[in-house]
C-alpha cells in the first residue's frame, strides 16, 4: 500500500463531504493529518511516534492532543491510555476520562469497540463528551468478554451510566 494511502482517502472523503475516522499506526496516520480527518485515535505510544519524542506527563499528553486539533490534524483527537482511560481533544478543549474498573478477560477488539461507540454517539448527534464516554464504555465492555466475543449492549449501557462526565 502506498505511504500516502490514508492521506488520499482522507482528501477524497473531505471532497465528498464525508467523515473520515482513522485508527492506525503513526507512520500511516501522519500523511492523512490535516486533510479533513474527523477523528484519530492514537495510543500514547503512537502519539509519541507522531511527535518523534516521549511525552512526559498528563499535562503534556493533553497539550499535544489539543495542539493536533488546533493545527487542523483532525477535528477530534482521542489518545487511548489503556487501563488509564483516554483523552479527548476538540475545539472546546480537552477531557480526560478514566476507564471503568472491570474484570479484564481479553483486550482483543477493545480499541475497535471504542471507535465504534464514539462514532455511534457522534452520528446520532451526541455531544462529543457523551460520544467519548460511550466509546470508553464500549471499549471497557469489550475487555469484559473472552477472546473475540462481541461486547454486550447491557454491559455497555451500564458502564456508560457509571462514567461521570463533568458538568458544564
Amino acid at each position: 500500500m502506498p505511504q500516502d494511502f490514508y492521506g488520499r482517502l482522507a482528501k477524497l472523503a473531505a471532497r465528498r463531504g464525508q467523515h473520515f475516522v482513522l485508527d492506525t499506526l503513526s507512520e500511516a496516520l501522519k500523511p492523512a493529518l490535516g486533510h479533513g480527518v474527523t477523528l484519530i485515535k492514537p495510543s500514547l505510544g503512537e502519539l509519541e511516534g507522531l511527535l518523534g519524542r516521549t511525552v512526559r506527563d498528563w499535562r503534556e499528553q493533553e497539550a499535544e492532543a489539543l495542539a493536533l486539533v488546533r493545527a487542523g490534524a483532525a477535528r477530534y483527537v482521542v489518545v487511548s491510555l489503556g487501563a488509564e482511560g483516554a483523552i479527548l481533544a476538540w475545539e472546546k478543549g480537552v477531557l480526560r476520562l478514566p476507564a471503568p474498573k472491570v474484570v479484564v478477560r481479553s483486550t482483543v477488539g477493545a480499541g475497535d469497540s471504542f471507535i465504534a461507540g464514539m462514532i455511534l454517539g457522534l452520528s446520532r448527534g451526541d455531544a462529543p463528551e457523551d460520544a467519548f464516554a460511550l466509546g470508553i464504555a464500549a471499549g471497557a465492555a469489550t475487555v469484559m468478554t473472552y477472546g473475540t466475543a462481541h461486547l454486550l449492549l447491557a454491559d455497555t449501557e451500564a458502564l456508560y451510566r457509571q462514567i461521570a462526565l463533568p458538568t458544564p
